[in-house]
């Protein structure tokens, strides 16, 4: 399951100081349990994705600050993609993020997708492919805020 990202791996993204954060898990809900459901610790498929949404949303507010009535800007980011499958002899790990920042809760034209992937030779079994999913989803978070550290909110009118 994601875990915390350490905020010092993180970019800063100061400019965007304020703003709300929604996450959703739109992958495609599999029409039945996937059989890598043990990489989980025994976390069905709601119970991953309700574990992901919140982790998700937790680290962008830790890299991002709170959200402040004052900024009438949402960052609604959407979960494409997050597995980690056996390449033999590898584990890759991989996850993907969009991203659309709203306005006063209308979409504007910046959109953002985010990408993150982390390959590694099976060492250690079920726990190399832990550490891979990790790193896949540590990478997809930094580039999204990467990307938001490169741009600015568009001005008030």
């Amino acid at each position: 399951m994601p875990e915390r990202v350490d905020r010092r791996d993180l970019p800063i993204a100061s400019n965007w100081a304020g703003v709300a954060v929604t996450v959703v898990d739109a992958r495609p809900r599999p029409a039945k349990e996937p059989v890598t459901r043990w990489i989980e610790s025994g976390l069905n498929w709601d119970g991953y994705s309700q574990a992901l949404v919140q982790e998700t949303r937790r680290n962008l507010l830790e890299a991002l600050g709170p959200a402040s009535p004052a900024v009438n800007l949402e960052l609604s980011v959407s979960i494409r993609e997050h597995i980690v499958r056996f390449d033999a002899p590898n584990w890759v790990g991989t996850t993907a993020l969009d991203a659309m920042i709203l306005k006063a809760g209308a979409p504007t034209t910046m959109k953002l997708a985010a990408r993150g992937q982390d390959v590694r030779w099976n060492w250690l079994g079920i726990e190399t492919a832990r550490a891979s999913a990790q790193a896949g989803y540590e990478a997809a978070v930094g580039d999204l805020l990467r990307q938001l550290a490169l741009t600015r909110p568009a001005p008030a009118p």
